[in-house]
């Protein structure tokens, strides 16, 4: 009875207003530090795992580190990548996405067939028993020298059994992006994609971000280096047309609007790194009803510093936002800025994230990645390890921070009446009731912030969902709906 008793004391607590608040539980480094590897340049965690890229690791060739989080919630190296095929200056891990099923690696100067710098990407299969295993290696079927498929953290992008992956340099920087799907167990190319209007220099593709039927792409020095991002969706027989251009409300020169995006659902966040002087800013567009994209908030660091770069890292998960401030060349440290829309619709900063040993020229912030509760920050000039020592230039670090208020539900609802759980606390099962409202996905996140099941299909009304399986514990369950809105609901397990 005491147990129960204390189970549900935390569960009234969770139930409190919680202001969300970030705080460092982990730092990483690789376990081959070496002068200017730039581990961290490239970070993604999902759930129990995240990974990290070393691109100018040995020569440049580059590597890749996959980690678990254990039992206590401590994070251990589960395995190191290479490409079985590794050139100097290829830059291996300049992208790393994780997801439970499918590593994806890009090298984005990889050259191909004796062309330089053409760019490849790398995918492994989660082989059921935790480790991944080399599958298939992808390149353009049009390859040439300098297209740099796969550049960097901002140009490539995954859903599911889809990749979009940006040739930014492709044709004298004009830039492209190429769609691959895995078809019968192997991965073909089935679109190339082009600007609207092509041009030298546009950089089209540098950063690409693919949410349902529909896939963003940057061009960050088109008109002028103001920057435009294009549009696109997904038809009836699967080919990818252009739908519409955006661009910043006040743009600039050297602004570089579109080098980095954030885009879930009805929400897409454009950044543009140049603006002000290299302060950055951010633009926030929503789609309205007739399918058109608005722009409706634009949002900057507290308070604009030159060469901040804000924006040049970005993460968007339901109601949050995140946006990296590496601060390059300048004498401030590197940052996060962490967001939360309110109840009007309006993106509000509710925590300045750094890190605990940070120090100029770190370039905290440089790439970062968020699911559920978890934020990793990537710092690729950090110099010392994971106890403040041992000072190496450039080894690189990561930086892994926990919300506790997330994961209790504290603040992340969006949509407060979304659905409902029935009966709280429960032993063998709990009912979704969803009302007329039509989910897409529901899952189980344990305490440890670790995704233990996921449901896809169309739950409308009362759903039972068996957890009979499940350990004596506090759980929370996110639902989320057909345009990409999620809420979350605490709910207790008892014996």
């Amino acid at each position: 009875m005491r147990n129960r008793i204390a189970i549900f004391s935390l569960f009234l607590f969770c139930f409190t207003t919680i202001k969300a608040q970030f705080s460092e539980t982990e730092k990483i480094v690789s376990g081959n530090r070496e002068d200017r590897a730039e581990y961290g340049t490239g970070v993604d965690i999902m759930d129990g795992y995240a990974i990290v890229g070393a691109p100018r690791e040995t020569f440049a060739s580059g590597a890749a580190y996959i980690y678990e989080k254990n039992g206590a919630g401590e994070w251990q190296l589960l395995q190191t990548l290479t490409a079985f095929d590794p050139n100097f200056g290829a830059e291996y891990g300049g992208t790393v996405k994780i997801s439970e099923e499918r590593v994806i690696v890009s090298a984005g100067r990889a050259d191909v067939d004796g062309i330089f710098r053409t760019g490849a990407i790398y995918i492994y299969e989660n082989d059921g028993s935790n480790s991944w295993e080399y599958t298939h290696k992808i390149v353009a079927s049009d390859y040439a020298q300098d297209d740099k498929l796969g550049m960097n953290h901002t140009t490539l992008d995954f859903q599911g059994d889809t990749i979009v992956c940006g040739a930014p340099g492709d044709d004298n920087w004009t830039g492209s992006f190429y769609i691959f799907e895995k078809e019968g167990g192997n991965w073909i190319e089935k679109q190339k994609v082009l600007s609207p209007n092509p041009s030298a220099f546009d950089v089209f593709g540098i950063g690409v971000a693919i949410y349902g039927d529909y896939i963003i792409a940057g061009a960050s020095e088109e008109d002028g280096l103001r920057g435009a991002a294009h549009i696109y969706k997904k038809d009836s027989n699967g080919d990818w047309s252009h739908i519409q251009k955006i661009s910043a409300s006040d743009g600039q020169p050297q602004d570089y609007f579109g080098n980095s995006l954030a885009f879930e659902g009805e929400i897409l966040v454009v950044g543009a790194y140049g603006s002000n002087a290299y302060s950055g800013s951010a633009y926030i567009f929503e789609m309205d009803s007739n399918g058109v994209w608005n722009e409706v908030q634009k949002i900057e660091g507290t308070a604009p510093i030159p060469n901040a770069h804000y924006s040049y890292s970005m993460e968007l998960e339901g109601d949050y936002l995140a946006v990296g401030s590496p601060h390059v060349g300048t004498t401030e440290l590197g940052e996060v800025h962490f967001y939360k829309r309110n109840s009007s619709g309006v993106w509000e900063m509710i925590q300045h994230i750094q890190a605990t040993d940070i120090a100029l020229d770190d370039y905290f912030g440089w790439c970062l990645a968020l699911t559920n509760n978890q934020l990793i920050v990537g710092a690729p000039f950090e110099d010392h390890d994971e106890n403040g020592e041992n000072e190496i230039d450039r080894a690189g670090s990561a930086y892994i921070f926990q919300d506790p208020s997330i994961l209790g539900g504290g603040e992340y609802i969006p949509v407060s009446n979304m659905f409902s759980l029935f009966p709280v606390p429960a032993i063998n099962a709990v009912t979704l009731d969803s009302g007329s409202n039509t989910l897409s996905e529901f899952q189980i996140i344990n305490e440890l912030g670790i995704r233990i099941k996921q449901v896809q299909g169309d739950f409308t009304g009362k759903t039972p969902i068996d957890i009979s399986s499940l350990a004596e514990g506090v759980y929370i369950l996110k639902g989320t709906d057909t345009k990409g809105n999620s809420s979350t609901q605490k709910f207790i397990k008892l014996k």
